[in-house]
């Protein structure tokens, strides 16, 4: 029996018969390294369910049980009683095996003619036709007796092989007498054998019989329950032995039913009823994981039964060979947890030092088991050694730093991508300085076009990830809005439009200085004279008066009455 298995460490080997460890003696020997059991000459005692057991420092996995049947096949005991049958001429006989020996794995029956007298290995093999038939309990169906099927001196002999077997033990002699019939007349059909109820596996091929007899053989029909003629065409269903043994390919569940085998001339017909079982169908299974640690990692082993049948056990779990107990994992610091159902299982919180492990499931039915063996594996977490800060702010520097530098478990490789404003970003770009492998990525500005710059600034996010973890990493760069914009030194042209718009607005408001400027000459000036003023007289300057003096004295306002026509108004 061949076992692999593999882990780091490499795990050694071992071998249970029936749930006892397997200790090497003269007939048993195993390699604890390669894992291969070798029984030598093997006898019945030897039969049994082996399993193989592997394991390392992290855990214990086990196969599923190999039954290891010896293959038998007995001899016909003794029996100095012939059987005899007598049959009138056009009539069936059905000859049974008798005394069947044991065979593992099922018997393969055939029928032999022997002369009496002579050795066993001189018999002749009688091949089925249409007349000939041999169900699947080994009886022998003549179906319409001959006289010529009366051999005197010579006897039917049963035989039996099986798959495992080369040779056929022969025994149940029987002798056939035929009586001639006088009356020309036939006989009535009628169903010989049948197999009335019929047990299939799921997956498996499931085999249908149904013989009839009488003085004319019929052709046979095959029907589904609800009557619809079955299409025999060797895909799903083929028939075989002169239509007499119909075969369902695959079974599944829907084939369970109800089953009709009809003679031709329906004179006769067969019901045979098939139930489809099976051990439990998987509906979730243990898968191995690989986790990261202060994960919590749930298992499930979920099965049920075929339809009809009785549902499964409660799932039976172990951890690295042995029974759950957890009580007993509490104490080793292991926090388990069983939903109610007990159909899955929730490791919480799995550390690497302690909870790498191997777990196993089982589950069963009234027809078998199942079992699922997988493994937790723990890792270490992808971790963040340096990343830029979440918020980049452009100073015009020459190189903004992107590189981020993180570590993860030795079995791991981190692959990194990055995206841009949610969109795939591939930094080929000559002004991108990037390393996949260490991190480094350094955006170098200087090499990008100044009214390009602003394209850049955004949202950067780097996703760190292997088949088991991922981890994002975002950043903004964004420039600074209270720094001047950069000067461009590659061309220094002013613009037309910008220059225009300057020189417009410095001419009105130079015109709008100038008229404020006058307009406060204006008004200072009429603040210092008054509204009207009159010229001097030559008389009145004789007098050497002010104006008001002059303007008390009579003489003096004759004369300004007289010299009217000499004053003028001023602008005010």
């Amino acid at each position: 029996m061949f076992c692999e298995a593999s882990g780091i460490p490499k795990p050694r080997f071992m071998w249970k018969r029936n749930g006892i460890v397997i200790t090497k003696n003269e007939f048993m020997e195993f390699d604890p390294v390669l894992g291969n059991l070798k029984i030598s000459n093997a006898i019945h005692r030897n039969g049994g369910d082996y399993q193989c057991i592997a394991e390392n420092k992290w855990g214990t996995s086990m196969s599923n049980v190999a039954p290891l049947v010896y293959a038998r096949l007995d001899s016909f005991s003794v029996d100095m009683n012939l059987q005899t049958y007598n049959v009138i001429e056009g009539e069936s006989v059905s000859v049974k095996c008798d005394n069947i020996p044991e065979s593992r794995p099922d018997p393969i029956f055939s029928w032999y003619l022997k002369t009496i007298g002579i050795d066993q290995s001189d018999a002749s093999q009688i091949k089925e036709n249409e007349s000939i038939a041999i169900d699947v309990n080994g009886t022998l169906h003549l179906l319409n007796t001959k006289l010529k099927d009366s051999q005197p001196g010579q006897v039917y002999l049963c035989g039996i092989t099986n798959k495992e077997h080369d040779t056929i033990v022969l025994g149940s002699e029987t002798r056939i007498t035929v009586e001639k019939n006088t009356q020309v007349s036939s006989t009535k059909l009628k169903l010989l054998a049948a197999t009335h109820e019929v047990t299939g596996l799921i997956g498996k091929p499931v085999v249908l019989q149904c013989i009839f007899g009488g003085s004319s053989v019929p052709g046979i029909k095959w029907y589904s329950s609800s009557g619809v003629e079955l299409v025999t065409d060797g895909m799903k269903y083929y028939v075989e032995k002169f239509g007499r043994q119909l075969t369902i390919q695959n079974v599944v569940e829907a084939d369970e039913g109800s089953y009709l085998c009809v003679a031709s001339n329906r004179e006769a017909r067969a019901n045979i009823k098939l139930n489809v079982t099976s051990p439990p169908i998987w509906t979730q299974t243990i898968v191995s994981r690989h986790a990261v640690e202060g994960d919590d990692v749930i298992f499930n082993c979920k099965a049920r039964s075929a339809i009809g049948e009785r549902p499964v056990s409660m799932t039976e779990w172990y951890i690295n060979g042995e029974a759950l107990n957890l009580l007993k994992e509490a104490e080793n610091g292991r926090q388990i947890e069983l939903n109610p159902d007990q159909t899955s299982i929730t490791i919480k919180g799995v550390s690497r030092d302690r909870d790498i492990m191997c777990i196993q499931c089982r589950l069963s039915n009234s027809v078998g088991s199942v079992f699922k063996d997988g493994f937790l594996n723990v890792l270490k977490p992808i971790k963040i050694w340096s990343r830029p800060p979440s918020t980049i702010i452009y100073n015009q520097e020459e190189i903004v730093d992107f590189s981020i530098n993180a570590s993860t478990d030795p079995s791991r490789t981190i692959d990194r991508k990055w995206f841009f404003n949610n969109n795939v970003l591939v930094p080929h770009q000559s002004y991108f300085e990037y390393d996949s492998v260490t991190g480094t990525f350094l955006f170098n500005t200087t090499l990008v076009k100044p009214e390009n710059l602003e394209a850049m600034m955004g949202l950067y996010t780097c996703q760190l990830s292997h088949p088991d973890q991922t981890v994002n990493v975002t950043f903004t760069l964004k420039t600074n809005e209270n720094s001047a914009p950069p000067v461009d030194t590659l061309d220094s042209t002013p613009d037309p439009v910008k220059s225009s718009n300057i020189y417009i607005i410095a001419v009105i408001c130079g015109v709008l200085i100038l008229v404020l400027a006058v307009v406060v000459i204006l008004v200072l000036w009429k603040q210092r004279n008054p509204k009207a003023v009159y010229n001097v007289g030559a008389q009145e300057k004789n007098y050497n008066l002010t104006p008001i003096d002059e303007l008390e004295t009579e003489e003096l306002r004759n004369d300004t009455s007289n010299s009217l026509d000499e004053i003028i108004e001023l602008p005010a």
